[in-house]
């Protein structure tokens, strides 16, 4: 039994200082079984040097009474092989208060010091993979207990990452998107998802509300559920630069209205116009909920003498030319005259 559990006793006589080990510490030693009489200093010489001291404090405290032994440390065996052990031991008495003996195990731990070590560099390596990431992640159990989260969680919502594993991270749920997150946990539990990138408020430690774009994915272990693993990126500076640019192509759009002005974009060497300003419409008569500008082609807006004239402008890269854009409603035919002015992108005419 000792042998299949790595397990060996001893006993040491303190008075005679002679030390009768099992078979089995031998082993563990890296020496046949009783191939020599055991004494505690020579026990001291298998002992790692870097250990050895500790070993030898911890039995005069025990010989002392000041507390029981029990000690993890290394052996080096004859061949240099280095193993880790876990001893303890206990003290008997004389009736003066002498120590008489020790008895006591040693069991080998060396796989799994071995195995701790590796999980622990695992982990580390874990950490500054998840802590390098730039966005926010939270990973939950089935209890929607946060069991991680990594820096930029923490820098985000303002909670040092030992609050955050105290928080149920539906607290940091915006009220008004509330519906919004049942409907998406719904579609998770069916399989199907309308939103791959699924745009929230969270709510700061201080009560602000930030905008994040979300990816949750299920965490499976050995075939089941153990959980979730979501990333939020911080998307509120671009939310407000979308919404800038919106606010600029409403005015652009309005100036251009009221002063009866048009703008398009025209790809080479195709003559397909691929955007255009909704004032634009008025001067072709093309009216987006019929017939889209970005659909069109640049010589059905032109008259024949006039495309020709265009196109001459553009391959000599004039900066204007005056072009005659027809107007084709059903019930209109008439020329309207127009100015275009031509820029051009890398050496490519495009507008």
């Amino acid at each position: 039994a000792q042998l299949i559990a790595h397990v060996g006793h001893w006993e040491w006589d303190i008075v005679t200082n002679q030390l009768a080990w099992s078979d089995e510490i031998y082993r563990i030693f890296g020496l046949q079984p009783q191939q020599f009489k055991a004494t505690y200093p020579a026990f001291l010489e298998y002992i790692h040097p870097d250990d050895r001291s500790a070993v030898e404090a911890a039995v005069g405290l025990a010989v002392a009474g000041e507390q029981d032994y029990a000690i993890d440390h290394r052996v080096v065996q004859p061949d240099g092989t280095i193993r880790v052990v876990h001893e303890s031991g206990l003290i008997t008495w004389s009736e003066e208060g002498q120590p008489l003996r020790m008895l006591g195990v040693v069991n080998d731990i060396t796989d799994r010091v071995e195995a701790e070590r590796a999980l622990s560099e695992n982990n580390a390596y874990l950490n500054t993979v998840v802590n390098t990431m730039q966005g926010a992640l939270l990973i939950t159990d089935n209890d929607s207990n946060i069991v991680l989260a990594n820096h930029a969680a923490s820098d985000m919502l303002g909670y040092s990452r030992e609050e955050l594993a105290r928080i149920d991270p539906r607290e940091f749920a915006h009220p008004d998107d509330q519906a919004r997150i049942g409907t998406r946990k719904q579609e998770r539990a069916q399989g199907r998802e309308s939103e791959p990138n699924f745009r929230r408020r969270m709510i700061r430690k201080d009560g602000t509300a930030v905008w994040v774009e979300s990816s949750p994915s299920i965490l499976w272990l050995n075939g089941e559920v153990a959980g979730l693993v979501a990333e939020y990126r911080d998307i509120t500076h671009q939310l407000e630069a979308e919404r800038q640019i919106r606010d600029s192509t409403d005015r652009l759009e309005l100036a251009q209205s009221m002063a009866h002005l048009g703008s398009w974009d025209r790809a080479s060497p195709t003559s397909t116009i691929t955007t255009g300003a909704t004032s634009c419409t008025g001067c072709t008569a093309f009216s987006p909920d019929r017939s889209p500008i970005p659909r069109r082609s640049t010589s059905t807006t032109c008259t024949p003498t006039t495309m020709t004239t265009s196109r001459s402008a553009l391959a000599t890269s004039a900066r204007d030319s005056l072009t005659a854009m027809k107007r084709r409603p059903a019930s209109s035919a008439r020329t309207a005259w127009n100015e275009s002015c031509c820029f051009r992108l890398n050496g490519r005419a495009i507008r």
